[in-house]
């Protein structure tokens, strides 16, 4: 999880065409375009904008809602603008975890022991992800093409899943496209797309199920 000099560029036009006031992030995420072995979290760069910022991390880490995504939970505050910037694809629900630190202590990941359900946590993560943008608002995803960054995460996502959401659920698709991360075009092709909200209608978990995800 974490922002590169490309999710940051993505976020960059979102901020200059649009009102954003308060920004979501799912994860505690690094800033990867500044690198080391410590790289400050991204909520030191929307601070700098004067953007409200929380994030939502199972970890804790930098003053995060400990929540864990893969359960549907109650929001209360929307907000302007949601980025998922690799967090939603390693969503699953699990039976245990363990905690392991990267960055020297600076962030921390957890990892499934027990995997108990995968579609119903990626599911449950996305429903989320809905209901903490306002209508109206801006969402920013950018998450492993499928055939890409194998056993990275357990979903997968092409352009095909964008039009299955807008045909279900009116959001209307800014940008959609793909890119090579971290300089990786072989086999570490990323699919970003930027969405609005334009309803609070969502797909049932049964639609949800015909989209086009598949698993690592």
């Amino acid at each position: 999880m974490g922002y590169t000099k490309f999710t940051k560029e993505l976020v960059q036009k979102v901020l200059d065409n649009n009102k954003i006031e308060s920004v979501v992030d799912l994860g505690a995420c690094n800033d990867y375009e500044i690198g080391g072995s410590k790289p400050p979290y991204i909520s030191e760069w929307y601070s700098g904008k004067g953007i409200f910022y929380k994030c939502i991390d199972l970890g804790g880490d930098n003053q995060a809602i400990p929540l864990d995504l893969a359960y549907q939970f109650e929001v209360f505050h929307p907000y302007d603008l949601v980025v998922d910037a690799g967090t939603s694809e390693h969503v699953v629900k699990m039976g245990s975890y363990e905690t392991v630190a990267f960055h020297e202590g600076h962030i921390h990941s957890i990892y499934p022991i027990e995997v108990e359900n995968i579609d119903e946590g990626y599911y449950n993560c996305w429903v989320n992800k809905h209901n903490l943008l306002k209508v109206g608002g801006v969402m920013v995803n950018e998450n492993p093409l499928t055939n890409n960054w194998r056993g990275h995460g357990y979903s997968y996502l092409g352009g095909a899943f964008y039009h299955d959401l807008k045909k279900y659920s009116h959001y209307e698709i800014i940008e959609l496209g793909t890119h090579a991360s971290m300089g990786n075009s072989v086999d570490g092709w990323n699919i970003y797309a930027v969405l609005v909200k334009r309803s609070e209608r969502f797909p049932t978990f049964e639609e949800f199920k015909t989209f086009n995800i598949l698993p690592s």
